[in-house]
C-alpha cells in the first residue's frame, strides 16, 4: 500500500506547477502516505509513534508533538530528496502535528534559569498528559544564543534532573540554521536560497554550496552576535554609558551604522554564496512583526513577498510615534482573518516586542539590506520572502532527525 501512495505521489508531482506558492494534486496523496502507514502499522495512536520535542529560546520555551512512525519519518526524508520542487512540510499531516503557546521565561538574565527549567518541565507533563508521549520520546534542546550563555551549563544541569543526558541537546548556529534551511528551502532551489535566521538572541545564515555535487557542502554560520533582544539591549547600554541623552532611535541607528552594517560585511566576504544568493529566505520574529504590520492583507499566508521598503516604512512609524498603527482595514472583507490578525497584533505589542525591540530589529534588518543590497521585488532573478512555516520547522525537523537517526 505504501509503495502504491509512493508511486500516485510520483505521478501526481510530475504535474506540479513551480513556484513557492505552489497548490498540487500530489499534496493530497502525500498526506495519506501517513494514514496508509498508520493503517497498516497498528494503532492510530500506538505510544511508539507519539513524539515530543521542547525548544529553549532566548525569549522563551516553546513544544512541539508530533504522531509519525520512524517508517513514515524516512519516507518524508527519502521523498523529499526524488522530488527536488517539494515542501517538506507539504509532507506531513497537519492533523498529526500540533504545537502549545509558548513560556516567556527570558533565560537572557541568569536569574530566569529556574523558571526556564519550570517552563521545561511544565511542557513535558503537557506532553505526556495531553498527548500521551512517552517520556523517553521527548527531547529538548537549546538554541545557539541559549547555548552560548555564560550559564548554559547551569541551565544543562538543571534540564538534566527532568529529562535523561541523551535526550538533551544545546545547538550551535550551523545546526539550528540547518533545521529551518531543510524544512522550508524546497530542494529546486538550493543552488540559489539562502536562509537568514533573526533570532532574539543571535542572527545566522546558511546556504548549500554545490548542491548538486556528490558531496554538497552546507554552509551555515553565525552572522551576528546579537539578535532582535540582545541588540536592544546593546543600545540600551550604550545609551546608559553616555552623558549626554540621546533617544533610542537615534542611538540604534548610529550604533547599526557605526558597527552592525561593518560587522556584517566583514562576516559576509567570508561567504560569496551569501552574497550572490538570488532567492533570500527570512525568518524569525521581527521579520514576521514587521511583514503583518506592513502587510495585514497578506496575514496567515505560508509565503509572503517581502521588501527592504516595508523596513523602511515600519521604521518611518517608529520615528512619527505609529509604530503599532496596523491599517487592519485591509481585511474588511475578511472579518475571521482580521480578527485574528488584530489578536496577534495586540500580542506583539504587549508580549512579544517592545517597542524599543522592534526599533532595534527593524535597524538590524536594514543593516542586512545595507551589506547585502537586499531585492526590493520580487523578479526571477531575485526574490525575498518570509516564511511562517519556519517558526515551527525547526522542531518538526529536529524530531525527524531523531527519529530517523540521521
Amino acid at each position: 500500500m505504501i509503495s502504491m501512495a509512493l508511486l500516485a505521489w510520483r505521478k501526481a508531482a510530475a504535474v506540479g506547477v513551480p513556484g513557492e506558492r505552489r497548490v498540487r494534486a500530489a499534496h493530497t496523496v502525500l498526506a495519506a502516505i501517513i494514514l496508509v502507514v498508520i493503517a497498516t502499522g497498528g494503532p492510530a495512536r500506538a505510544a511508539q509513534d507519539l513524539w515530543g520535542v521542547i525548544e529553549i529560546g532566548a525569549s522563551g520555551v516553546r513544544v512541539s508533538q508530533l504522531q509519525l512512525t520512524r517508517e513514515q519519518a524516512l519516507a518524508i526524508e527519502d521523498q523529499f530528496g526524488e522530488d527536488k520542487a517539494n515542501f517538506k512540510y507539504e509532507l506531513v499531516d497537519k492533523d498529526l502535528a500540533a504545537s502549545e503557546k509558548a513560556r516567556d521565561t527570558n533565560i537572557r538574565k541568569r536569574e530566569n534559569v529556574a523558571a526556564t527549567r519550570r517552563a521545561a518541565e511544565e511542557l513535558r507533563d503537557i506532553l505526556q498528559q495531553k498527548y500521551a508521549v512517552p517520556i523517553e520520546n521527548i527531547f529538548v534542546f537549546a538554541s545557539s544564543s541559549v547555548a552560548d550563555l555564560s550559564h548554559a551549563e547551569e541551565l544543562r544541569r538543571g534540564l538534566e534532573e527532568i529529562f535523561k543526558p541523551d535526550q538533551i541537546a544545546f545547538l550551535n548556529a550551523f545546526q539550528e540554521c540547518a533545521l529551518s534551511y531543510h524544512w522550508i528551502v524546497p530542494r529546486n532551489r538550493f543552488k540559489e536560497a539562502v536562509v537568514i535566521d533573526i533570532g532574539s538572541g543571535n542572527t545566522k545564515a546558511c546556504y548549500v554550496e554545490d548542491p548538486w555535487s556528490r558531496e554538497p557542502q552546507m554552509q551555515s554560520f553565525e552572522l551576528l552576535e546579537l539578535g532582535t533582544k540582545t541588540l536592544a539591549d546593546k543600545v540600551d547600554g550604550l545609551m546608559r554609558a553616555k552623558q549626554a541623552p540621546t533617544s533610542f532611535l537615534q542611538e540604534s541607528e548610529a550604533f547599526r551604522r557605526a558597527y552592525l552594517e561593518k560587522a556584517l560585511a566583514a562576516k559576509i566576504s567570508s561567504y560569496p554564496g551569501l552574497a550572490n544568493a538570488r532567492r533570500f529566505y527570512l525568518v524569525g520574529g521581527i521579520v514576521y512583526a514587521a511583514t503583518i504590520f506592513v502587510r495585514p492583507r497578506q496575514f496567515g499566508e505560508d509565503w509572503i513577498a517581502i521588501s527592504p521598503n516595508d523596513w523602511k516604512t515600519l521604521r518611518n512609524r517608529i520615528k512619527a510615534g505609529r509604530t503599532y498603527d496596523v491599517d487592519l482595514a485591509q481585511l474588511r472583507d475578511q472579518p475571521a482573518r482580521r480578527d485574528k490578525a488584530e489578536k496577534e497584533v495586540h500580542r506583539i505589542m504587549t508580549s512579544v516586542f517592545t517597542p524599543d525591540q522592534m526599533t532595534a530589529g527593524i535597524d538590524l534588518l536594514l543593516a542586512l539590506d545595507g551589506v547585502l543590497d537586499l531585492p526590493e521585488q520580487r523578479t526571477e532573478r531575485r526574490a525575498m520572502f518570509f516564511s511562517s512555516r519556519a517558526f515551527e520547522g525547526m522542531r518538526y525537523q529536529y524530531l525527524l532527525d531523531r527519529i530517523t537517526g540521521r
